[in-house]
């Protein structure tokens, strides 16, 4: 069996002030037993209930379009996601080309803004080769948003990487 043993003392050191006062003794903290678990009363035998497969509810979800995407959220001040909800795409690509790219209103800029930026589900009917990703990005770039341009740039997808946006 080994020792250790010191070679020099150990140097004592002077109470304070505040280690001079009767300490409390700390109650021990005793562990507490797990409440018992819930049993059925003896002689009472529970069968499982029979599997017939009809609470099962099976849905297929939609495929969700990368065009979609956004700067900004609804939390962070965008527009809530349904907001092209009930809108055709004809009419949307129609109204986007439009929009005016300056205006003398700080109000209206900043909504336009916040539209093109805002993550929100695709309007209706849009091609699949159509890009509403490249028609935001070409608005922003149009109002002179060449940082939020860029931001959608970095963000898109490589599916809608299309000519349009590499442009």
């Amino acid at each position: 069996m080994a020792q250790l043993q010191l070679r020099r003392p150990t140097p004592s050191v002077a109470p304070t002030p505040d280690q001079t006062a009767p300490v409390a003794a700390e109650k021990p903290q005793v562990d507490q037993p797990d409440p018992p678990a819930v049993r059925p009363p003896a002689g009472i035998t529970v069968a499982p209930r029979p599997f017939d497969g009809s609470a099962i509810v099976v849905n297929r979800l939609e495929s969700v379009d990368p065009d979609a995407i956004g700067l900004i959220g609804e939390d962070q001040g965008g527009f809530p996601q349904g907001l092209w909800q009930g809108t055709e795409w004809p009419l949307v690509r129609a109204l986007m080309q439009r929009m005016p790219a300056a205006t003398g209103s700080l109000a209206i800029r900043d909504i336009a803004k916040r539209l093109l930026m805002s993550r929100a589900s695709v309007p209706a009917g849009k091609p699949l080769d159509a890009s509403f990703v490249a028609l935001r990005v070409d608005r922003l770039l149009a109002m002179g948003d060449i940082g939020n341009a860029l931001a959608f740039l970095k963000i898109a997808p490589d599916a809608r990487r299309d000519e349009n946006l590499l442009r």
